[in-house]
């Protein structure tokens, strides 16, 4: 599953329409536009290991460079990129540098009544990892073709994605390659707009996960079926809620058996933009995860985030997220888990003009499992960002 705390806002970088940059280049009868930019930024972790008896600190120093593109291929399909290199330094001996960084490419094609899009990402990154909380490094693809075809009152929507996540580094319950994963999809919908503007929505999901060691890890194919309901309750708010059921059946290997779980799997997520262009979300979620000890586990998930520019050129964001990871059968009599943790952020930005941006931002986490003890940590990200 990817993740990213909402608290980790730097090192960051926007690519933004023409006149958003301090300089932009130009080809091909303004149908191509290039957008370099530049970032640099620090961050301190009060516990980078997210160790609950020995927390060791780190202060990291980026720098970056990179370039996105925005190319008019016809009125109605846009390709647009962007590539991004990073280095990291940092006061930790055992991982003074680090290079990190993204691509991606997207092409979407837009028409009265259809969407269709294609797009490829690469990311190396090291973000608090979701199960263990420590820093790791871990390089990410995916590729992913979706579609959208809408009627007066009928939507058809369908989609085909993959995921790969390849860990370069050990984590503390994990060695490198335990948790080296590759994930195919596949999502079929359908929408049902009503005389009220409601929509009422069907979506079935199925994946298929592969492990590249599956001699200790469980290899599985999951089935699920959601029905759902949209209403935009005003021109500002928005509301949805998806609930269904997920099948997951687990493969036997050298260690484990084969197993099947049933469970429930929901989503509601409420929106806002105010006329001052205040917003607000709040997201539920819930599903069938992989948990620490390899056991099935329910997650639970509530994330709160609230948007408030103070004038044109200054704004300030919050966010508070909540989850819960819980073992719900234990294989071959591993012993249960269940890990609580809460995140909250608060961060300003500042345009000192167009293309030319500061951010700042401070953040608490505190993580509590059963097995593997509690932590909390403090972060600070402060990163500058100049789009040409």
């Amino acid at each position: 599953m990817y993740y990213r705390p909402l608290w980790l806002l730097l090192p960051l970088t926007v690519v933004g329409a023409a006149e958003d940059g301090l300089a932009n280049l130009v080809y091909l009868n303004d149908r191509l536009v290039l957008h370099p930019h530049l970032n640099a930024g620090t961050r301190y972790d009060s516990n980078v290991n997210a160790s609950p008896d020995d927390p060791t600190d780190e202060v990291t120093v980026t720098a970056g460079a990179g370039v996105g593109l925005v190319f008019n291929w016809s009125e109605a399909t846009t390709l647009t990129g962007d590539v991004v290199a990073d280095l990291v330094f940092s006061d930790d001996p055992d991982h003074r540098y680090r290079n990190q960084g993204s691509a991606q490419l997207q092409l979407m094609r837009k028409t009265q009544q259809s969407v269709t899009s294609a797009s490829a990402r690469f990311s190396r990154s090291d973000d608090p990892d979701e199960q263990t909380g420590e820093r790791l490094l871990v390089d990410s693809w995916s590729a992913d073709v979706n579609g959208d075809l809408t009627g007066l009152r009928h939507r058809l929507s369908g989609g085909l994605g993959f995921r790969r996540s390849d860990y370069l580094e050990s984590s503390r319950e994990f060695g490198e390659d335990d948790r080296d994963t590759n994930t195919v999809s596949l999502t079929l919908g359908y929408g049902l707009r009503l005389e009220s503007a409601d929509e009422l929505t069907l979506r079935i999901v199925g994946d298929r996960l592969m492990y590249d060691q599956s001699a200790t890890n469980q290899n599985s194919l999951s089935a699920s079926g959601l029905v759902g309901w949209r209403r935009q309750v005003s021109e500002a708010i928005g509301l949805a809620i998806e609930g269904g059921v997920e099948y997951r059946s687990y493969e036997a290997n050298d260690v484990l058996p084969a197993g099947d779980v049933i469970s429930p799997t929901w989503q509601v997520n409420g929106n806002t933009v105010t006329a001052t262009d205040k917003t607000w979300s709040l997201t539920l979620s819930g599903g069938i995860e992989d948990a620490i000890s390899g056991n099935p586990a329910l997650a639970s998930r509530a994330v709160l985030a609230y948007g408030h520019p103070l004038n044109e050129v200054w704004s300030l964001t919050m966010s508070g997220e909540g989850y819960n990871l819980q073992d719900i059968e234990s294989v071959s009599a591993q012993p249960k888990d269940e890990r609580w943790t809460a995140r909250g952020m608060i961060g300003t930005s500042y345009v000192f003009r167009p293309g030319l941006q500061a951010q700042v931002d401070v953040g608490y986490e505190y993580s509590d499992s059963r097995l593997q003890g509690a932590y909390d940590r403090y972060s600070a990200n402060a990163g500058v960002t100049a789009n040409f």
